[in-house]
Formats: C-alpha cells, structure tokens, sequence
C-alpha cells in the first residue's frame, strides 16, 4: 500500500487485538495503564456490548522496528445468543489478550468460553497471550503453572503474570506479546512503550484509508446479514470468512443442522443482532447432512448454499 506522502513515520508491523475476559479482572486499567493512565483502585469503567468497543493504541520500539498494537477493550456479561458480539470480536482480528483475576478462580475457567467466542468470530490458529493480574495479592486462587497450562495447551499461545499496584511484569508482557506476533524469539525491546503519538495513529488512519480505496470501497463495509456455515474444520471455516471479508454478510461457524436450527430461532426472538440469512455448507458434507440442513432452512425461509469457499458469494448473492 503506497501511502500518502506527508506520512513520514514508518511503523514495522500494526495488529488489531482483541481484550478479553469477565468483569473485574482489570482489563480496561490495564489498557489504560499502557498509555500512561496511572492506575487506579476505585477505577468502575465497564466497556458495554450496546457501546462501541474502546480503542487504545499503544507503539512500542523494537530491535524490529516500530510496533503499533491497537486494542479494543469492551465487556460481555450476557450470552452470545442474546447479543451480537462477534462485529466486536472481529475489530481485534490479528490475535487476542485474555487477562483473569489470580483471586478469582472463575475468572481462568471462562477461558474455553471466550475462546470459543473469539475463534467463531475472528478464525482459528490466532495468538493467545494470556495474562493473570492481581499478583500483588498474597492470597492467590490461581498458580502460576495452571496459566501457563493455559498457554501451552494450545499453539501459539504464552503466559505472563502482572501486577497494575507496583508495575511488576508490565514490561515483559508488552515485549511477550511483540515477540509472540512478530514469530520472533529475539526480538527486544529498544525503548519504553506508550500511547501512539499523534504520527503513528495518522500513518494507521492513512493506511487504512489507502487499503479500502485500493480494493474500491472508500468506505469500510458493515456486516449486516449473517451466514451460518457448517463445518468443523477451521481452515474451510476460515476460507469462507475469507471469501465475504469485504462485504455485507458474516460468517459464523455451527456444527450441526441442530445447531443451526438454535442460532436461527434465538436471532428471531431477538431483537438485536444481526438476521441470520443463509445456512452454508461445503460439498464434502454428507448428503444425509445437507437433507438435515436444508430442511432448517425451508423451516425458517432462508437460503441454504453447498459451495466450495471462492463461490459462496456468488450463491449468496443470487439467493
């Protein structure tokens, strides 16, 4: 991408990150600890799902040039049936941090739940760095070795424990997560991190801007219909999300004509979130499979596609 030429700051590598876990774990002073924000024990700011997600962008200087981490931070107290989430999701889709709370127990157990939530929106196979905060308790619900069970349960992924009360383990999470997203083991740290100046965010504005025009858009597209598609294969999965990434409609994984038939009645009893307007499938599911599936689909009056990834769209758009 050819940018404009009064951008003169050259950023390395720019990531969109997800921040997630429960309420109260300390994720949004975490967040505002890394631009500069002291913390603050009686700090109560709750992101909301009916509210956009907060962005804090955050650049750090590295032997591998200069790293530009965008965060989105926001909350989710209800389940993923009774609100549309995965729009949120998909905003930090290069990767995800999931912080827990070492006094709270439940607060490590919700991992399989937010990953699973986080993998049907933004794909598989995405970088993990897994953060347990309050360390500077002395009574711990959580050891250290059951977070880094965590991590090493799944490819990708590293662990790091912090403390927002005195600092400790702030700066090796910050050069964990660039070595865990720049796939560099060696990579250090040259300088202090800190909320992006006023030339880092304008070069990622600028690019951003530059990407949408080069592909036609001008503007960025808003998912308005949903597509359920049916595999439990993650790269076909991830293939069809690739196949409508520009477009109105998103992709969100189920594994069964059952499941499908679950999503579709909960989105018609709410009344948020996106219309659930197709079922999809490949063409190695079975015919009894396809039988299931299309028959939930004429149930509620909506579109059921069998189609290799590359033309899902198509069959979309004619349906």
């Amino acid at each position: 991408i050819k940018l404009s030429k009064h951008m003169t700051q050259v950023v390395a590598k720019e990531f969109h990150l997800s921040v997630l876990g429960c309420a109260n774990v300390g994720k949004t002073s975490l967040m505002q600890r890394l631009i500069g924000i002291p913390f603050n024990r009686k700090s109560s700011s709750k992101p909301s799902l009916e509210e956009e997600a907060t962005k804090y962008c955050v650049e750090v200087q590295t032997s591998g040039g200069l790293i530009l981490f965008n965060f989105y931070d926001w909350g989710w107290e209800q389940k993923r049936k009774d609100e549309n989430i995965n729009q949120q999701l998909m905003r930090g889709f290069d990767g995800a941090l999931f912080v827990f709370d070492v006094t709270d127990r439940r607060s490590k157990g919700d991992f399989p739940e937010h990953s699973d939530w986080y993998q049907r929106a933004a794909g598989f196979d995405k970088p993990w760095l897994i953060v347990s905060n309050k360390n500077d308790q002395k009574k711990k619900a959580v050891q250290d070795g059951e977070g880094q069970a965590l991590a090493r349960a799944g490819h990708r992924r590293d662990f790091v424990a912090i403390s927002l009360v005195d600092d400790s383990g702030i700066d090796e999470m910050m050069l964990m997560l660039s070595k865990l997203m720049m796939q560099d083991v060696n990579l250090s740290m040259t300088g202090p991190f800190r909320a992006a100046s006023a030339a880092t965010i304008a070069w990622s504005d600028d690019k951003a801007a530059q990407k949408a025009s080069s592909i036609g858009l001008g503007l960025t597209v808003t998912k308005s219909k949903r597509v359920l598609v049916v595999s439990l294969n993650s790269a076909v999965v991830g293939k069809f999300t690739e196949s409508v990434a520009d477009t109105e409609f998103e992709v969100e994984a189920a594994s069964s004509a059952e499941e499908c038939d679950s999503e579709i009645a909960a989105a018609i009893s709410s009344s948020s979130g996106l219309p659930i307007v197709a079922i999809a499938a490949p063409p190695t599911a079975s015919s009894s499979q396809q039988s299931a599936l299309q028959q939930v689909a004429q149930k509620h009056n909506i579109a059921f596609i069998v189609s290799v990834p590359r033309n899902v769209l198509d069959g979309l758009k004619r349906n």
